[in-house]
């Protein structure tokens, strides 16, 4: 049976309970379960704690280390070589001096695969670290082939072939029944549109909101409803929201728990995104889960996950593309559309899909590797 370690060096001290630091991390965890009688699989995190853990197969180790780039966390690695792995898989492209340290010590025969989290080439002698450790690397993985571009053009990344395209993130289905959460969330039928993200420059709201301006006119019953986790711009959008006379049809709902986003995910029709970049867009993933239909910028990790699906697609601050696409929806097929997205959500992006990918890929370097 193959080994692999799951390992993410960046050390969490706001968290002191392992629990919540790997519910945290669901997203990129969640389809190891699926693996389970396939792969002997271990998860190693950094946190304001250290012990073991083991459940279901599944070996669990804890490590505190201070977040400092150039720290080696010796006891971590003395760890990982006494698993003595055959891949290990590090989440981030920024450890590059502890990646060269680990593979020193774990010799050719393991391979190491790095999972891009939206990081940009470093600079300087940190950029000289990261163009070393890429002859220690087996494979990257990334959402979208245009994500890679960067690193393959700075040459932190030589090869191309070793580029691997895939979705190694999902969220957990849930099913709520949509009629029921209109009802306790006081929404009445669509059409509803759903934002969520934070409200800075990334993701945009301001190019939502304008164009939303527009589909009220025509639609004076349409509904935009925003959770959002930070709120760096919420004065603009405040301020927009005024002069565009918006007060009665957006609503600035704020944060709230994941349990209560999925509800209002089950609730709306349309799901909006403007973001200029994502590595993977984990409330995407969990909209479609909910058959939420996704309104959203035309950027390489979206137009890769959503190819072949009835969702819209807008160029990045587009004001003009997703005002045409607001006003053109024809609400007839709401409920076909849904049922679409949910199924490809369910067929190609869920955890079992994501299990399948990486089983995959852990065969493939083990029998180059062997």
């Amino acid at each position: 049976m193959i080994k692999v370690v799951d390992i993410v060096y960046h050390c969490h001290t706001e968290y002191t309970a392992p629990d919540e630091l790997l519910k945290k991390h669901g997203p990129t965890l969640g389809f190891v379960p699926f693996l389970k009688d396939q792969v002997e699989y271990s998860i190693v995190r950094h946190l304001a704690y250290e012990g073991f853990q083991s459940a279901d197969n599944i070996r669990y180790a804890f490590f505190t280390r201070p977040n400092k780039p150039w720290q080696i966390p010796l006891k971590t690695h003395r760890f990982i070589k006494s698993i003595q792995p055959d891949i290990v898989l590090v989440h981030g492209f920024v450890f590059p001096l502890q990646v060269i340290a680990l593979k020193m010590i774990l010799g050719k025969k393991c391979a190491l695969v790095l999972q891009h989290h939206a990081e940009r080439p470093l600079r300087s002698v940190r950029k000289f670290f990261q163009t070393m450790a890429d002859r220690c690397i087996s494979a990257y993985l990334f959402t979208a082939a245009e994500i890679a571009q960067p690193w393959l053009a700075a040459k932190v990344i030589k090869h191309a072939g070793k580029v691997k395209i895939m979705t190694a993130a999902s969220v957990a289905a849930i099913n709520h029944d949509r009629s029921c959460c209109k009802e306790r969330l006081g929404i009445s039928n669509g059409p509803t549109f759903l934002w969520v993200g934070r409200l800075n420059q990334n993701k945009d709201p301001l190019t939502v909101l304008k164009a939303f301006a527009q589909k009220v006119r025509q639609y004076p019953f349409a509904k935009l409803y925003m959770i959002y986790q930070t709120a760096e711009l919420l004065p603009q959008v405040e301020t927009m929201m005024e002069d565009l006379q918006l007060g009665g049809q957006v609503v600035l709902v704020g944060k709230l728990p994941n349990e209560e986003v999925s509800i209002w995910m089950h609730a709306a029709d349309y799901f909006i995104s403007a973001s200029h970049a994502e590595a993977a867009g984990y409330a995407l993933l969990e909209a479609m889960s909910a058959g939420c239909i996704p309104i959203v910028s035309r950027i390489p990790s979206y137009t890769t996950m959503l190819q072949n699906t009835p969702a819209y697609l807008f160029q990045p601050g587009s004001v003009a593309q997703l005002t045409d696409i607001l006003i053109n929806l024809d609400n007839k097929n709401i409920n076909k559309e849904s049922a679409a997205i949910k199924k490809y959500f369910q067929d190609h992006l869920s955890f079992q899909q994501v299990a399948d990918s990486m089983l995959h890929m852990f065969n493939e370097l083990y029998s180059v590797k062997r």
